[in-house]
């Protein structure tokens, strides 16, 4: 997905780095930050932090998975204590702090000194005042500050997916198990309150009726429903990517800023793909998880209350049905805030936001059919109303199926024209549509990766859909999908002999070998789960094809030899209590623009590591529960396996 750092006129997010690191020797020979402020690095220089990769086998499948399990559990903020029920806990995007224990500073001071292109950056970016001004002036101190003190929404429901699955892991010691059950509850307390001591006022884009949702422009949180009764902030979207501090400093220190300077939050995105995950499908996974989707699952009160959190997704729905287009079906992907004279951008819809909601509301409307079953007198004892949201949910659902089998917006057919040319000969879900009701048109300007490995995942996440869109674009438009991502956003490198090798993909179109090509290792994890749930498609009766899911398979393996490259631990040198070890997946493989509207960074990052860790348990996002595909990852080296009964 697209972890973003934003603004309402949009900005930022993150990194690149070489596969090629540094050895030892070169590691030593690195120079430490200045005391005094940064040093104009060499010209041309594009370093990156000289992170050392972990080794993946070096105590067994599950060894790296339970390194990863750690770090995702310790990236977060608390207050309390964790276990005590008024604790809360808000998870943290990226490790960019003072804990590079082996640079002896931040990620972004070492930047300076070692990657001219950053600091040049800086030079024309940071104004040195900690202020949130209306131009550009000052975007390198905002990614900075939005990078070391807040997290994405999505990023959130990652890492509670991520802890619930850990909590079902065999591998851990049952006191591990329990700290990682304690943290999801105290997170779901900050999700559900939308409070966190210290913090914003509100973490919902809406209630002061300035905050325009769809074509009718209205307040999600304002006005009544059907039967009356009030909309509130809960009807509204969660910030796409906010903060448990209002003011915070930029992690970097700045010799020309102000002393105690602070900069207030500049993070005030509301966006379909975030609210998607932080309030449906991500919810819906850990309730599921928790009793292993047995019935009743969803009326659950402990130790995570399910029951609140589907009556929390069920409100949610009213924000979504604003934000449907109502001749495409589409969800639109940005709320419109207050003022914004930018008429531009509020009636794009992005696909893979639309993938995201759809399986986020198809979790829910499982939810709501075995609570239904599970509380016969559910009308007298819930706190909304479930047959209303049943039906408001199905028909979001035929807007948007309506919307996918829409071949004129939304399908790129080998031949038609296309910003690259290298796309002439592939089929491929466009990156999203422009334009508001009936106006709407497809976005082929540029080709985005996440779009084709999560729509695969999501549309085998629901067999009924793939069936239905068979006969629209082809009976393998799923492996045309897939062979898209590879061979127009793929990662190579050479092997011995020179030829290129499959590491990872990155976020667009790229060409192989190119300096500015990418790996991203949240987008590469993404890409894997891709891979083994089509290759899983492909034995299945009815589909079956060993040629293709053998090449899907030899595919996977060549990325997850590829991405590794992107796991380090000795950023932070700290182990945890018992001498445990703990890593992190890098977000991508260097600094790099992305044309989505932000910046790569090679640090560490809550969505890879997420990501990563849920692919090698052979848990499918998009599927609720996860699927059945623990054989298949087994089979690839994976841990696999860990979910027991």
């Amino acid at each position: 997905m697209s972890t973003r750092l934003s603004r309402a006129r949009s900005v930022l997010a993150l990194g690149f780095l070489s596969l090629t690191l540094p050895l030892p020797a070169q590691r030593q020979a690195l120079l430490a930050p200045s005391a005094n402020g940064p040093l104009r690095p060499p010209p041309g220089s594009q370093g990156i932090p000289p992170y050392t990769p972990v080794a993946r086998r070096q105590a067994g499948p599950a060894w790296l998975l339970d390194q990863e399990a750690r770090w995702i559990r310790n990236q977060a903020w608390t207050a309390g204590t964790v276990g005590d029920a008024s604790a809360y806990l808000f998870p943290r995007s990226y490790d960019v702090g003072s804990g590079y224990g082996f640079l002896g500073t931040d990620y972004f001071s070492w930047m300076l000194e070692h990657n001219a292109a950053y600091y040049e950056y800086d030079l024309a970016h940071d104004d040195h005042l900690l202020d949130v001004p209306k131009d550009s002036s000052n975007d390198a101190a905002v990614e900075r500050v939005m990078m070391a003190g807040g997290s994405n929404s999505y990023d959130m429901a990652c890492w509670s997916i991520a802890m619930s699955v850990a909590a079902r892991d065999r591998h851990f010691s049952r006191d591990e198990a329990a700290d990682f059950t304690a943290a999801l509850v105290a997170y779901h307390h900050f999700l559900l309150t939308s409070d966190f001591p210290g913090g914003f006022q509100s973490y919902r884009a809406g209630g002061t009726g300035a905050w325009q949702y769809g074509e009718s422009g209205q307040d999600a949180a304002t006005g009544v429903d059907g039967q009356g009764r009030p909309y509130d902030a809960r009807n509204a979207y969660y910030w796409a990517y906010p903060a448990p501090r209002w003011q915070n400093p930029d992690p970097h220190w700045d010799p020309k800023a102000p002393a105690g300077a602070v900069m207030n939050w500049p993070g005030w995105d509301a966006v379909t793909g975030e609210e998607a995950w932080v309030a449906l499908l991500g919810p819906m996974q850990v309730a599921w998880n928790q009793s292993l989707g047995r019935p009743g699952w969803s009326a659950a009160r402990a130790p995570v209350d399910a029951l609140a959190l589907v009556g929390n997704a069920c409100r949610a729905l009213h924000a979504v049905d604003l934000m449907q287009n109502s001749a495409t079906g589409a969800i639109y992907r940005n709320v419109r805030p207050p003022a914004s004279p930018d008429q531009s951008k509020w009636f794009d819809v992005s696909v893979e936001n639309n993938w995201s909601m759809y399986t986020g509301l198809r979790f829910l409307r499982a939810a709501l059919l075995d609570l239904r079953t599970a509380l016969p007198g559910y009308r007298e004892v819930l706190d909304f109303d479930l047959d209303q949201s049943l039906s408001n949910l199905e028909r979001i659902q035929a807007g948007m199926v309506r919307f996918f089998l829409n071949p004129a917006l939304v399908w790129h057919a080998p031949g038609q024209p296309f910003g690259d040319p290298a796309a002439a000969g592939h089929g491929f879900f466009l990156q999203g549509t422009g334009g508001r009701a009936g106006a709407a048109q497809g976005n082929t300007a540029a080709f985005a990766t996440d779009v084709q490995t999560w729509g695969i995942a999501a549309i085998l996440g629901d067999r009924e859909l793939e069936r239905r869109m068979e006969p629209v674009y082809g009976k393998d438009f799923l492996y045309a999908m897939f062979r898209s991502a590879m061979e127009l956003g793929g990662y190579f490198r050479p092997d011995p002999s020179g030829r290129p090798v499959l590491a990872g993909i990155g976020f667009n179109a790229q060409r192989s070998g190119d300096p500015a090509s990418q790996m991203s290792g949240e987008w590469t994890w993404g890409a894997i789960n891709a891979a083994i749930v089509l290759a899983d498609f492909y034995r299945e009766p009815g589909h079956a094809d060993p040629a293709k899911a053998a090449e899907l398979l030899a595919s996977a393996r060549s990325m997850i030899a590829g991405v590794d490259a992107l796991c380090s631990h000795d950023y932070n040198p700290q182990r945890l209590p018992g001498g445990r070890d703990w890593a992190g997946y890098l977000y991508a493989n260097a600094r790099q623009w992305i044309p989505w509207g932000w910046y790569s960074n090679a640090c560490p990052s809550q969505a890879a590591t997420t990501w990563a860790m849920r692919v090698e348990a052979g848990f499918n996002s998009f599927e609720l529960g996860g699927g059945e595909h623990q054989a298949t990852v087994e089979g690839l080296g994976l841990a696999g396996g860990l979910l027991d009964p």
